[in-house]
């Protein structure tokens, strides 16, 4: 943690349920969710962790996202499968369920108020409102369309188009067709972990060995070590207050 001054380390000696952290979610009640390689997630209110792991009812050990729907729930992206937190207990989805594969990546509610989880057997649409269990689930695959079946970045544009960001590419879903992008397009790498849309609606697609693409809806420019990009694996994507594109990457911290 720092507060302009100076850094604060919080490891498993200060309550953190494993030292290898894979992402950081805050809550609407503005507590922050660690998800780590193996610990379970840590849940840290400002004075101490709460750790929820299997023995919880947590779908698997290794956390990769967390997701906060519209009403407050949690859903969490693990090795495992999917779980849903209300607060008191973990509802687990996998494979048994109709979830396409246990390893999920990165989940995404849309405006419509259905769940996406990138996995790495295709993606899940979750459907709540669905009829009956077996209803609520479609799967998406490269037979519907999906550019390959397997990926670690999901998310919703403005305009109400899905994104995901997968091993060989990227997929943009407007509702009824997919439409693909790769490196013969313009696209720094085929392998995309992450993405982001900036206030000027531009996409940013940060990959896993090329760098970084951005996108303005007709051409894609790249920015990779040569321009002064810290590394060409660029793992997370973040705009600030001021407009500023933050990436964290595998050298480093990088601001544009």
């Amino acid at each position: 943690r720092y507060d302009g001054e100076t850094f604060t380390t919080f490891t498993t000696k200060d309550g953190l349920a494993h030292n290898v952290v894979r992402s950081i979610f805050r809550d609407r009640k503005d507590h922050l969710w660690f998800c780590t390689m193996g610990g379970g997630v840590s849940r840290y209110d400002g004075e101490t962790f709460t750790t929820f792991t299997t023995k919880d009812g947590l779908a698997g050990n290794v956390v990769i996202r967390v997701l906060e729907d519209r009403e407050g729930i949690f859903w969490l992206s693990t090795g495992g499968g999917v779980s849903r937190y209300d607060g008191k207990i973990f509802t687990n989805f996998t494979t048994k369920d109709g979830l396409v594969h246990n390893q999920v990546n990165e989940g995404v509610q849309d405006r419509g108020g259905a769940f996406w989880f990138i996995t790495q057997g295709g993606v899940s649409k979750f459907d709540p409102s669905a009829s009956s269990e077996q209803a609520a689930w479609t799967t998406f695959t490269p037979k519907e369309g999906l550019v390959y079946n397997a990926g670690q970045a999901v998310f919703q544009d403005r305009d109400g188009n899905l994104w995901f960001g997968t091993y060989s590419g990227v997929s943009r879903y407007d509702g009824k067709t997919f439409t693909n992008f790769t490196t013969d397009d313009g696209l720094a790498s085929s392998d995309i972990v992450s993405m982001i849309q900036d206030r000027k609606g531009h996409l940013w697609f940060g990959a896993q060995d090329g760098g970084v693409s951005r996108y303005d809806g007709q051409v894609f420019q790249t920015l990779s070590n040569k321009d002064g990009l810290a590394s060409n694996a660029v793992y997370l994507l973040y705009e600030d207050r001021d407009g500023n594109i933050w990436m964290g990457t595998e050298g480093g911290v990088t601001r544009y």
